[in-house]
């Protein structure tokens, strides 16, 4: 019955701790306390919706290297438009 429903729809399968997990995941990124979210999925103890956070300081670290990535390669490219604009105008000088 499920195996139909998601192959009609193009779904894989997803183990439902898995889809705890992402909602979790989700909840604590769109800044969802983390007391609320560990009510939502029944875990007595805070430490065991701590777990969580993890994903949070990874994706926070994948997030500030595509930056920093991006941002060096703006400035690599912007220091070689300068040195191109700067050959173009020694050839210049030299053809006039």
């Amino acid at each position: 019955m499920v195996s139909g429903f998601l192959k009609r729809h193009g779904l894989k399968h997803r183990k439902f701790h898995a889809l705890r997990h992402t909602s979790a995941t989700l909840q604590l990124l769109g800044g969802v306390n983390i007391k609320q979210v560990s009510g939502r999925l029944g875990h007595a103890d805070l430490r065991v919706t701590n777990q969580y956070l993890h994903c949070l300081s990874e994706a926070d670290e994948v997030a500030a290297n595509v930056l920093q990535e991006m941002l060096i390669t703006k400035i690599e490219k912007k220091d070689d438009i300068k040195d191109n604009t700067h050959q173009f105008e020694e050839i210049n000088e030299e053809i006039s």
